[in-house]
């Protein structure tokens, strides 16, 4: 019995090293795929900075104020409440968003004859021009992309990132509703 013993603790100490090689593999292969989808998220990160910085550049908006000029362009009239649920933003978000839009002269508000409490927003010519002279697309580089992407592709990616903020250890639901040109520019809803 006593050989019996010796010989398997000989051929498990044998197969260690196999398996610490083979562990270290997986750590490799997992260390090099984590290196090659941050080069990803940098250049996905790189090319929407760039982006808004040929808006900022060409007509003096942010890149969430100028996605807010191409939804009014498509919806004349739209109201600040639907403004903020097609952006994604808070209504506040998207008031202080106008507010910059409204001193360039790019968009005007109305109040309904029906309801003076109600506010209608409508582009400008100024407002159109600068959508024109705008670098494409105007609903922003990220945004674009994702509409362009398979149905299937895009709820495989939704369900990666849900992952991705699940193992960062989010603390509720912070940032959800700040423009992504926030968080890459520095900007703020009240500058500018």
């Amino acid at each position: 019995m006593p050989r019996a013993n010796t010989s398997i603790a000989k051929a498990s100490t044998a197969h260690a090293p196999r398996a610490a090689v083979k562990i270290a593999n997986v750590r490799d292969t997992r260390h090099h795929h984590m290196l090659e989808v941050l080069k990803q998220f940098r250049i996905v990160i790189r090319n929407i900075k760039t982006h808004y910085q040929d808006v900022e550049k060409s007509i003096g908006v942010s890149g969430a104020q100028l996605w807010a000029l191409s939804i009014i362009a498509g919806k004349p009239g739209i109201k600040v409440g639907e403004l903020a649920h097609d952006l994604a933003v808070h209504q506040s978000t998207a008031s202080n968003l106008l507010e910059r839009l409204t001193q360039l002269g790019f968009i005007e508000r109305r109040r309904e004859a029906s309801d003076q409490r109600v506010v209608s927003i409508y582009l400008t010519t100024a407002g159109k021009s600068a959508i024109k002279q705008a670098p494409a697309p105007a609903i922003g580089l990220l945004q674009n992309a994702l509409l362009t992407m398979d149905e299937g592709d895009l709820a495989d990616l939704h369900e990666s990132l849900h992952k991705l903020i699940t193992a960062i250890g989010h603390k509720g639901r912070v940032g959800e509703t700040t423009p992504i040109s926030m968080f890459i520019t520095g900007e703020t809803t009240t500058s500018k």
